[in-house]
């Protein structure tokens, strides 16, 4: 019994600090209060998933712009691509009032907050990408983290006319060590909008055109749980010029 009360105690002031200890006081209208008011809150907090309800999952958006295919390795089965990659969650309970803060947004380090562990599973060489140490954070309790992400993926290639046959290859993005009771991805554009806006800045070595990108939520179980995922599907094909 004792034992049972004093796991509710914890729980009962983590949930009282994520309900009512997120919301921000600064003491002045400017970024070094607002740092500070989040130092005291948040940034002690980061080991936490920022959740109300510990059964309550994170929902993770994300979106891509597919910035370029680098390159085909029909004998590896590998597809090269470069993308700009943007994920967003948020810290339950967290607000601010933008006037008395100074800010509607504010950058600050990755290592403050919690970051979820968010991988692509076809991944098959070292992530050589610049590193980019901030994310941003607003006054609504969203976490924005963008970055630059070279990618070596996994791919079964079709090779009887290589390389000018239609190319499928997929990206799946997910959490590694997470169960879809804690993270749960969710769509943050959609897949003709990612589409849309990868045609536009699209470079290649190569003529490669991309045709295609279509997105689905993925489900499976490992190890007694459930994880969950959004697998996209980049079709593209060699023009020769």
């Amino acid at each position: 019994m004792e034992l049972k009360k004093g796991i509710w105690l914890i729980y009962f002031h983590l949930m009282l600090f994520y309900v009512n200890g997120s919301a921000l006081n600064c003491t002045w209208p400017n970024a070094e209060s607002l740092y500070d008011a989040l130092d005291e809150t948040i940034f002690s907090k980061n080991h936490l998933r920022p959740v109300n309800l510990l059964e309550t999952p994170t929902n993770v958006s994300i979106s891509f712009i597919l910035a370029g295919i680098l390159g085909v390795n029909e004998k590896a089965q590998t597809f090269t691509t470069f993308l700009w990659i943007r994920l967003v969650w948020i810290i339950e309970g967290l607000t601010w009032d933008e006037k008395e803060c100074g800010s509607e947004k504010l950058s600050v380090k990755r290592e403050n907050l919690w970051i979820p562990d968010i991988f692509i599973l076809e991944f098959m060489d070292e992530d050589q990408s610049p590193i980019t140490p901030y994310v941003y954070i607003d006054s609504k309790g969203h976490v924005t983290d963008e970055k630059p992400l070279k990618v070596v993926s996994s791919c079964k290639l079709g090779i009887l006319r290589f390389p000018f046959d239609v190319q499928n290859c997929s990206l799946t993005f997910g959490s590694i060590i997470h169960y879809d009771s804690a993270i749960r991805m969710v769509l943050g554009l959609s897949a003709e909008r990612i589409l849309s806006q990868s045609r536009e800045v699209l470079q290649t070595e190569g003529e490669w055109e991309l045709l295609n990108i279509t997105a689905a939520e993925s489900l499976y179980s490992l190890d007694g749980g459930v994880y969950h995922d959004i697998v996209f599907n980049d079709t593209f094909i060699f023009i020769q010029t």
